[in-house]
């Protein structure tokens, strides 16, 4: 699998596959590629096990690391990604042929997961998280609980300022959301174990913060920057996600680790709670600045049954009847 052009290391690969990713019409959001890189430095320690540089993989190759104990439907999303950066690769001409590419034995299809926790999971998520009064750990709770309560994404939790902190900083009550589209622009009140998350976390980094720059400030920071005015980076909040989903399951707080176990499934929890507590389902749409309902009627589905899925279904057709739109207007 010799080329005249000479391929790079195994990250450096992706990061130009991400790179050219990004410059597509519908590119990933970042908590997608942090979840892409995963898969693909899984299968770069699979290949450091047999010694084997990832541009001299072949199709066998594949399908056996496919076939190391993942699930069917896991397979087929490693293997979709793989074929994703092979095929960058080999426009590049990095590599002859791309070893993921769809062909008999390895396998194709993969369904969406819609993975979420129930509200009785969630809080005892919550509670088992450790609350300790260092900076790190009160950042990381005031991350997790942004996504599991407030049903934030990680672009939009990296994203928010000292500014968007509402009435004050010193007084978190509400949190102006920005995003690219219109839809996903709100204003949110925060659940009050998100208030105190908060508190606990401004009140430690006050003295290393720009407080007289709110709107520049990141309201979640880098702890590594010497005044903390960098945001926290997503693949750090994926990293932080996943270990504290981990730890929840050692701990015995959750019973089973959740098939998907990134940031997604704490938003999904997010969204699956307030239709467990009655919310509308346009008001869910509002709250999680959803473009569509397609996503939540998939969680709903799956996760709810009995009373809570027959008042979601009996709503949803009410919302139908009144013309209330399922998507942005304009």
């Amino acid at each position: 699998m010799k080329t005249e052009a000479s391929p790079p290391d195994l990250q450096s690969a992706f990061d130009g596959w991400a790179t050219w990713r990004a410059l597509q019409r519908r590119p990933l959001n970042d908590e997608s590629v942090a979840l892409y890189e995963s898969y693909w430095l899984s299968w770069g320690r699979h290949l450091a096990g047999i010694e084997l540089r990832w541009n001299d993989a072949e199709p066998r190759h594949v399908a056996a690391f496919l076939a190391g104990g993942l699930r069917p439907v896991t397979q087929a999303r490693y293997r979709r990604v793989l074929d994703e950066v092979y095929a960058h690769a080999l426009r590049m001409e990095w590599i002859a042929q791309n070893p993921a590419a769809p062909q008999p034995g390895l396998p194709q299809h993969e369904q969406p997961q819609s993975a979420a926790l129930h509200i009785d999971e969630r809080d005892r998520f919550v509670a088992g998280l450790p609350a300790g009064s260092e900076p790190g750990p009160l950042r990381d709770r005031a991350l997790l609980l942004l996504l599991v309560l407030e049903g934030l994404s990680v672009a939009e939790t990296i994203a928010l300022t000292l500014a968007d902190v509402l009435p004050s900083p010193q007084q978190p009550e509400r949190l102006s959301v920005r995003g690219e589209r219109r839809n996903q622009t709100r204003e949110l009140e925060l659940d009050a174990r998100t208030v105190a998350a908060l508190q606990a976390w401004l009140r430690a980094a006050a003295g290393a913060m720009e407080l007289a720059r709110p709107h520049e400030q990141p309201l979640l920071t880098d702890l590594r920057s010497r005044r903390w005015t960098m945001p926290l980076g997503r693949h750090a909040a994926f990293r932080i996600v996943r270990a504290a989903i981990r730890d929840a399951v050692d701990a015995g707080h959750l019973r089973t680790m959740p098939a998907e176990h990134g940031p997604s499934l704490l938003r999904n929890t997010a969204l699956l709670a307030w239709i467990e507590q009655g919310v509308a389902p346009t008001e869910v749409q509002r709250r999680a600045g959803l473009l569509r309902l397609d996503g939540l009627d998939r969680i709903v589905l799956r996760h709810a049954w009995g009373p809570v899925l027959e008042r979601f279904q009996q709503q949803r057709q009410a919302e139908r009847a009144a013309g209330l739109p399922e998507g942005p207007a304009g």
